[in-house]
């Protein structure tokens, strides 16, 4: 079964980055929660050559506003 490493990057906001290990890669448009914070997928580049079942993915986010409510 393969493993996803993704380096998950807010452009502007180094800070809310993470690298995650997971066994589905991200998809352009999934939501993910980082810090207890959502994001949604905006690209997803191969960064690596995949290493047996290990491939290392970059995925470019952007933060997800609430609405007030």
């Amino acid at each position: 079964m393969p493993i996803y490493k993704v380096s998950y990057v807010v452009p502007q906001r180094p800070n809310e980055g993470t690298i995650l290990s997971q066994r589905t890669p991200p998809q352009v448009g999934d939501i993910v929660v980082l810090r207890e914070r959502r994001y949604r997928v905006k690209e997803v580049i191969d960064l690596l050559p995949s290493q047996g079942a290990v491939h290392f993915l970059h995925a470019t986010v952007e933060p997800i506003e609430e609405e007030a409510g």
